[in-house]
């Protein structure tokens, strides 16, 4: 039987939670970019300042905080960083570019607190990976403009051989 609406929502979180148990060693808190939700993940080990700005994948319409926590959280610990993924809302509640609008908030949310540029990354897979993208389009020639303040940024993109 084909799961739909929030049924395959809930099979695809619980499938994700599987695939990515959450290490121990890291806690959880949440956050408000700018009115966008958003998971912090900090390790035990964390090396204050070096950050990661990740947006989770799920075809704009499934995924979130939830189903990418365990993932998150192995980020957190591997790098020993902060890790901020925005919540973005999503179809078909929210049709695009909502989620794209939702994240280039948050990015420019956390770029305004003063994170460190040269200890900040941003990653993203499936979808997040196409946000991503659209952030370093916006970015207008690497110098980005978010509430009045301008940012130099460096984006490097990786794609896995095959």
């Amino acid at each position: 039987m084909i799961k739909v609406g929030h049924e395959a929502r809930d099979s695809y979180v619980a499938a994700l939670g599987c695939l990515f148990p959450a290490p121990a060693g890291v806690t959880f808190s949440q956050a408000d970019l700018d009115g966008v939700a958003t998971m912090v993940v900090t390790p035990d080990n964390v090396i204050e300042g070096r950050t990661l700005f990740y947006i989770h994948g799920g075809g704009y319409v499934h995924g979130g905080i939830k189903a990418y926590g365990g993932l998150a959280r192995n980020y957190a610990r591997q790098l020993r960083a902060r890790v901020y993924v925005p919540d973005y809302r999503q179809a078909p509640e929210y049709p695009f570019p909502t989620p794209i609008e939702d994240t280039f908030t948050a990015w420019c949310a956390l770029l305004a607190t003063g994170v460190d540029a040269k200890s900040l990354a941003i990653s993203g897979d499936s979808a997040g990976g196409a946000m991503l993208v659209t952030i370093i389009r916006r970015s207008h020639h690497l110098i980005m403009v978010c509430n009045g303040a301008i940012y130099r940024a460096v984006f490097y993109l990786l794609k896995p051989a095959r």
